[in-house]
């Protein structure tokens, strides 16, 4: 009876391996006529699809808080890394951040929230054309401002044709998603531009909530890896390397560049439970095909390769015996550095 429901809908009703727990209730109710053997006899059954919280989350195999969750899209959102952009607003409420290098090799986040919904993210900054890559295996929603013409004329018809709802800064403003703020950062335009995710997913009105992407550990599996206290990672030029350093008591990774904590919005240094460095070539600079990752979980890493056969679908983590590398239930930073850098490892 299975057989012709969405990889979806098998997921949400546990079909097939899914990962989400659901509880089905049917209600009967039956209605006969009164004392009259004539009387037709009326038979409505309605069917209803509850999740509950504590379930998994999709992107980070924690616990949902919340059972909307599930009956929500996840929002990507493009945020400056520019030093008149800091300190951005979001970042630790993102399930999955990827730091990707643009033009003169300064960084850019792709931000990607689900299980938790900032009130309001960014700075918002422009499309490029390896987006719909990071995009399109999460669906739901994208938001970005501006872009070369060249590209947004490539990118947004991409991204719709996959089924994402695309939001630049004239369509988000016109759902009432945007606002201004000119006391951040440098206080003028492009570092003002925030997006609220709350209202967008009122804009467009879905309940579907993304795949998973990543594979978790199970509670009490470890991490069979090289100990690591320290990594620096060499995406963008050296002043952009960041720094990230175990924290055992919290256990999370802490963002820094050199001696300073990198914050986000409330002084609140940026924090990771899994770090993924995902070589990537010169030209295109996210493609299909295979290359060199290393993953930090734990305290302790894995050298091992990544691969992607379609847009549609998740980039696969491999270590050296070709076994798939599980992260720690957690938000994942994913950088993808240029072929040819050192991962520096203390």
């Amino acid at each position: 009876m299975f057989e012709n429901l969405s990889r979806q809908q098998k997921i949400l009703l546990g079909v097939g391996g899914g990962a989400v727990a659901v509880a089905l209730i049917a209600v009967v109710l039956s209605v006969a006529g009164g004392g009259d053997e004539s009387a037709p006899t009326t038979t409505t059954t309605t069917t209803t699809t509850t999740i509950a919280p504590g379930q998994p989350a999709p992107l980070t195999g924690l616990p949902a808080s919340d059972a909307a969750v599930f009956s929500r899209p996840a929002v990507a959102g493009k945020i400056g890394n520019n030093p008149e952009a800091r300190p951005q607003v979001g970042l630790n409420d993102a399930d999955i951040v990827v730091e990707e290098e643009v033009e003169g090799r300064i960084t850019r986040f792709l931000a990607v929230f689900h299980s938790t919904l900032p009130e309001r993210f960014g700075p918002v900054r422009s499309v490029r054309v390896q987006d719909p890559l990071i995009v399109q295996p999460v669906g739901g929603i994208f938001g970005y401002s501006g872009g070369a013409a060249g590209v947004v004329n490539q990118v947004v018809p991409q991204l719709e044709g996959a089924g994402i709802s695309v939001f630049d800064e004239s369509k988000a403003a016109g759902v009432g998603a945007t606002v201004l703020d000119n006391t951040h950062g440098n206080h003028v335009r492009p570092n003002i531009l925030f997006y609220f995710p709350n209202k967008l997913i009122e804009a467009v009105g879905s309940t579907t909530p993304p795949n998973p992407i990543f594979s978790f550990l199970a509670d009490g599996e470890p991490f069979a890896g090289e100990a690591a206290s320290t990594v620096t990672i060499p995406v963008g030029p050296a002043a952009y390397n960041p720094t990230w350093t175990w924290d055992a008591a919290a256990k999370v990774w802490k963002r820094a560049y050199g001696t300073n904590p990198f914050l986000t919005n409330g002084d609140q240094q940026v924090v990771a439970q899994n770090l993924i460095v995902q070589f990537v070539g010169t030209g295109d600079k996210l493609a299909l095909g295979t290359g060199e990752a290393w993953v930090f979980c734990d305290g302790k890493f894995i050298k091992g390769t990544w691969s992607r056969d379609t847009e549609e679908g998740p980039t696969k983590y491999v270590d050296s015996a070709g076994a798939e590398i599980k992260l720690t239930p957690g938000r994942t930073w994913v950088a993808l550095p240029l072929q040819g850098g050192a991962v520096r490892v203390g």
